[in-house]
């Protein structure tokens, strides 16, 4: 930051920017909504109805399946912040939890539909695979773990809380989403700044020095996927300009990882609940080259190039 000070100040105010025009209106809603809907007493009424496909397809409860819900729905990294506040809530087993924390924090559709797909690819249908292989991924990942789970847990045996006046629910619900988003806008900041600082640097260019003779085509191929691991909007948006047949899957192995970016909030509130974060790590690497291979199929099959 001190040898390039201009730059380090201009990502930073771009990270910012990205925050208050992407991440704040699309995250912030659900923020709200899924702590809401756990304030008010909402559980009660999805233990109801959501026993049977949680417990066939997930072996989760379903209150688990709520999580997998949200996330899926809302995006990075809500699902794994429902689950730590539902965990903390005692709502969650710690196995449950565990198990849950592999495959429920995912990429929501605003952002594949809308960013990745309208903005970055330039067309909704070109996206459409990412969006499939990525849900597909996660859910396989579940049900996989689901395998292993030693039993169903017991609905009859959960506390589902004391339902809280709507006021008041509301209350809580959105002085916690507002101190999320502070610590979320904080993460793209920084990770802003230390992608455009690697960028700019030439690190990128020096380690690659050795492969030059695979050309400048995959060789910035290789740059923008290394920075996509790193942060997942930037690295994504890279890839979009590059010519390859390996964009869609290696875009589908990005946003299923999520980014050095997301897994640092994710570990954030992992660690709050008192939870480790081998589990979830292990997990969105499995999703992450499951979306891939499946992505790289759906190529293969389907590819008109």
């Amino acid at each position: 930051m001190i040898i390039f000070p201009s730059e380090a100040i201009a990502a930073a105010k771009e990270g910012l920017i990205l925050w208050y025009r992407a991440a704040l209106p699309s995250l912030f809603p659900f923020a709200v909504g899924t702590t809401l809907l756990i304030n008010s007493g909402f559980l009660e009424f999805m233990s109801k109805t959501a026993s049977l496909p949680s417990r066939k397809i997930l072996k989760v409860s379903p209150e688990g399946f709520f999580v997998f819900i949200s996330g899926l729905l809302s995006g990075y990294p809500i699902g794994i912040k429902t689950l730590a506040e539902m965990y903390e809530s005692r709502l969650l087993t710690r196995d449950e939890a565990l198990r849950l924390s592999a495959f429920c924090n995912n990429s929501g559709p605003l952002f594949i539909i809308g960013s990745l797909s309208a903005v970055m690819l330039k067309s909704v249908s070109a996206g459409l695979p990412v969006l499939i292989c990525h849900y597909a991924s996660a859910l396989i990942t579940g049900i996989v773990l689901g395998y292993s789970a030693k039993e169903s847990p017991k609905p009859e045996k959960r506390h589902l809380g004391s339902k809280m006046p709507f006021g008041l629910a509301l209350s809580a619900a959105v002085e916690r989403g507002c101190s999320s988003m502070i610590t979320v806008g904080g993460y793209i900041v920084l990770f802003a700044v230390v992608t455009r600082l690697i960028y700019v640097s030439g690190i990128l260019t020096f380690l690659f020095l050795p492969l030059s003779f695979l050309g400048s085509e995959k060789i910035l191929l290789a740059k923008s996927f290394l920075l996509g691991l790193l942060e997942m909007t930037n690295g994504c948006s890279l890839l979009c300009g590059c010519d390859t047949r390996l964009k869609l899957p290696l875009l589908c192995f990005i946003v299923s990882f999520g980014g050095l970016s997301v897994h640092a909030q994710s570990a954030g509130f992992l660690e709050n609940a008192g939870l480790p974060f081998g589990p979830y790590i292990k997990g969105k690497i499995f999703s992450a080259f499951l979306s891939f291979f499946m992505c790289l199929l759906w190529e293969i099959l389907f590819f008109r190039g």
